[in-house]
């Protein structure tokens, strides 16, 4: 059910347990969460790379990992961010074209994207 929706009313004849993956963020109903940890997906990570303790095993891993991605780049809410990548959230999820067109909807007004380029190709 993309999108749920849920009212005072509906919880008396729900299920329980009663799980929804999928609700809108402008929904009334559910529960808030006491620890900051689940108001966003932000890890906070220590100052710096070296405070980390990473084993030398793993900074190797990282720094391989570095060099063959050189040429890749991130990019923070790039306009039509969502557009582009439209043709790949149809395939993965398999949904009605109405249901998701009302999710990218929903998610232009709420979401942050990230766009990762290698050259001039959209990776993901």
């Amino acid at each position: 059910m993309p999108y749920g929706w849920l009212e005072e009313k509906d919880l008396k004849a729900l299920p329980k347990p009663f799980f929804m993956e999928e609700i809108s963020p402008d929904c009334k109903i559910g529960f808030e969460s006491k620890g900051d940890d689940a108001a966003a997906n932000v890890i906070k990570l220590p100052e710096s790379f070296d405070k980390l303790g990473l084993s030398p095993d793993m900074r190797k891993d990282l720094k391989r990992i570095e060099k063959k991605n050189y040429g890749a780049r991130i990019v923070l809410n790039e306009e039509n961010a969502l557009e582009k990548s439209k043709r790949w959230f149809l395939e993965l999820w398999n949904e009605e074209k109405g249901d998701f067109e009302r999710r990218l909807s929903l998610w232009k007004k709420k979401a942050y994207t990230l766009s990762l380029y290698a050259e001039n190709e959209l990776l993901g």
